[in-house]
């Protein structure tokens, strides 16, 4: 099985190398809807063959092919090497246990995979918003997973595929499906959390979608389903990001000389037109939406309303205080890997910086927020670019939004599965900055 997993890598190398830009759209097409089930398509104790390994060939037979324009991509686009630069320290300091094979063998794949598939196909206009639309649809289709799930027509999950997960997964009965007396779903990812994380990245996109159609009727649906879905995954970490990403918007707006006069109160009328016009619509379709809101989130926001959700705050509030203690034991190098440091605090979620913190001291914790203030700082530059601005109707706030509420989260939880899905919408927009200025300047003139 291990020579079979090995002859299918090279078949999707060549594959990419050979059909480079339709390899690319397979894989932004599908990717983002299979990469969290780790379906093992082959096994071997070598190579587990999974989705998104056959992606990551792919990738690796598309920057064979154009090697020369990655090498200049990669060397030219400062983002890049903060991301990279990040994970290779990381895996340094992971070297002490098992746990970097995680970080080496999974993790840094989907980030160069996600990075490569849109560097590859985003060159023109055209590109960027069938990428968009595909992304809507994604944030549509996942929604409706969950909706679904919550209403009794549970789809199968892709995760009890592998047989290694099915008896994990099928008949589990975990303190997590239910919450205030709801029941709550676990999407796609098999995961409340990782489910709602990815979700609330999808709304500013399709946020985005519904203000820049001109058929609303069909075009808020995206937006009612997004948002249904992240209220029915109950989880109050997405909740408050969302909140925080629609006051976002407005202070831009508001603030921000890169909206003229008109367009200012043109996004804000139809937005707040939108607004409440989603909420009566969603209210009217699901009413339970009402309820959930109300006890899940307004009663929970200063305390759970059982015994049992009290004590998982209680103990979430524990361990990040263990975890400081264990952190000044190894103030300076941590422990190992995430997935060790997880090991230590009893596999109970901490946020991401103290996470790093715990792996590798304050060395990584520092380059950890270097990581994450690069990362915003690039987003937030495009939204200064006023003629994708016009030519796109402010896409580039939107992406901040969504990769600003993939950071968000983690401040809450260490789940950063949801990263690839962000690296895509995120390198959309950089990518078409760099090959418009690739492909129109003479000298090749790059923006980083």
């Amino acid at each position: 099985m291990t020579i079979f997993a090995i002859g299918l890598l090279l078949l999707f190398v060549i594959i990419g190398y050979n059909l480079p830009k339709q390899s690319s759209w397979f894989w932004l097409i599908i990717l983002p809807m299979i990469y969290p089930t780790f379906f093992v398509i082959v096994y071997s104790k070598l190579i587990p063959l999974t989705f998104d390994k056959l992606a990551f060939a792919s990738s690796v037979g598309i920057v064979l092919k154009r090697f020369y324009f990655f090498k200049r991509f990669f060397k030219q686009t400062t983002v890049v090497k903060y991301i990279f630069g990040f994970y290779f320290v990381l895996v340094l300091f992971s070297l002490r246990d098992d746990g970097v094979k995680t970080i080496i063998y999974t993790t840094i794949p989907q980030v160069f995979t996600a990075i490569v598939l849109v560097v590859n196909v985003i060159t023109q206009p055209k590109d960027l918003n069938n990428l968009f639309m595909i992304f809507v649809f994604q944030g549509t289709l996942l929604g409706l997973f969950v909706i679904s799930e919550f209403l009794g027509f549970k789809p199968i999950n892709i995760y009890t595929l592998n047989p290694e997960l099915a008896k994990n997964i099928l008949d589990q009965t975990s303190a997590y499906e239910v919450r205030s007396g709801f029941y709550r779903p676990q999407g796609i990812d098999g995961n409340s959390v990782q489910t709602a994380y990815r979700m609330i990245m999808y709304f500013p996109i399709s946020l985005w979608w519904f203000l820049k159609r001109k058929n609303k009727i069909l075009s808020i649906l995206p937006l009612i389903i997004v948002i249904s879905s992240i209220v029915f995954l109950q989880s109050r970490a997405t909740y408050s990001v969302l909140m925080l990403s629609i006051f976002s918007l407005f202070y831009y707006v508001f603030k921000v000389n890169t909206f003229s006069l008109k367009d200012r109160w043109k996004l804000i009328r139809i937005f707040i037109i939108s607004f409440f016009l989603l909420v009566i619509v969603s209210i009217f379709l699901f009413p339970t939406i009402q309820k959930i809101v109300l006890d899940s989130f307004v009663h929970n926001i200063f305390g759970s309303s059982s015994n049992l959700e009290t004590k998982v705050v209680r103990g979430r509030q524990y361990y990040l205080l263990t975890a400081v203690l264990h952190f000044l034991q190894r103030p300076v190098f941590g422990y190992g890997s995430p997935a060790y440091s997880y090991k230590i605090i009893n596999y109970v979620d901490i946020p991401s910086f103290a996470m790093y913190a715990l792996s590798g001291g304050i060395i990584l914790f520092l380059i950890y927020i270097v990581f994450v203030y690069q990362i915003l700082k690039n987003a937030y530059k495009l939204i200064k670019i006023k003629e994708i601005n016009a030519q796109f109707y402010y896409l580039p706030l939107f992406i901040f939004l969504s990769v600003f509420g993939g950071l968000t989260v983690t401040l809450f939880n260490w789940q950063e599965a949801h990263f690839l899905t962000m690296f895509l919408i995120l390198f959309s927009i950089i990518s078409y900055v760099y090959n418009r200025s690739y492909y129109n300047s003479p000298k090749n003139r790059a923006v980083s």
